[in-house]
């Protein structure tokens, strides 16, 4: 049997309204789905015969990748349509850079199917404009799993950005703050977004100074996303009359 294809498609930052209509065809269309943790159970019910494979990792548990690489590249060579299915989008911190690789190495066919990312659905369903005229010319994406790996200087980037966006920051959080502190950035504006366009949804405003309390409002389990900067002002102007976000300070 020839080799089948392999689908790596976004399934958005967690409301299922949020998938692309290519998305929902594939899914529809696969043989097999291999997913991840933060993949929304609802969007699966656009599966209609597929196996459902889980391909989900928790905090520190990177050495699972080989296995899950392994796994998709298996089902492919049985000439199957398989989709493996991401949060938001998957070339953001996905890490399928390594799995494009691994198939590619093997002959199989692959095409990534873009989504929509939590760097930008985050900052909207908070009402935080990334770039504003006066405010933000300028974005930096990073994520805390980065921090101490040599990978991203964080001070620098923050340095270099007018509006910086960190992904997966929770266990790094008195890290982070410190770093920030450091080179005079503790009085800068932040916003949390946790679980961000979904019903549980959890807006948190605060300073870098107040980064290590505000975590503590949080549950370290659920996605959160930080952003930094003077567009945060922004969004505490148009929640200043709402009971749906919170002030750490």
């Amino acid at each position: 049997m020839g080799a089948g294809k392999v689908y790596i498609v976004g399934a958005g930052p967690g409301d299922p309204e949020l998938l692309t209509l290519k998305a929902s065809r594939l899914l529809s269309e696969a043989d097999v789905v291999i997913y991840d943790r933060l993949v929304d159970p609802n969007i699966l019910r656009f599966c209609r015969d597929a196996e459902l494979i889980y391909a989900g990792k928790e905090r520190g548990e990177s050495w699972r990748q080989a296995e899950v690489n392994r796994i998709i590249a298996e089902k492919a060579l049985e000439g199957k349509k398989v989709v493996r299915l991401k949060g938001g989008d998957p070339l953001i911190f996905g890490r399928t850079g390594e799995e494009m690789l691994y198939l590619s190495s093997r002959g199989i066919d692959l095409e990534v199917v873009p989504g929509v990312s939590s760097v930008t659905a985050a900052p909207a369903a908070a009402l935080i404009p990334l770039t504003l005229r006066g405010l933000s010319s300028s974005i930096g994406i990073t994520s805390g799993s980065s921090m101490g790996g040599g990978v991203t200087d964080i001070r620098r980037l923050a340095s270099a950005a007018d509006t910086l966006i960190v992904m997966m920051w929770l266990t790094k959080a008195r890290e982070l703050q410190l770093q920030l502190e450091g080179i005079g950035l503790g009085d800068k504006p932040a916003a949390i977004v946790s679980n961000a366009t979904t019903y549980g949804q959890r807006l948190v405003f605060t300073d870098v100074r107040s980064l290590v309390d505000a975590a503590g409002h949080l549950d370290s389990s659920s996605p959160s996303l930080l952003i930094i900067g003077d567009v945060v002002t922004v969004g505490k102007t148009l929640h200043s009359r709402s009971a749906v976000a919170v002030e750490v300070r």
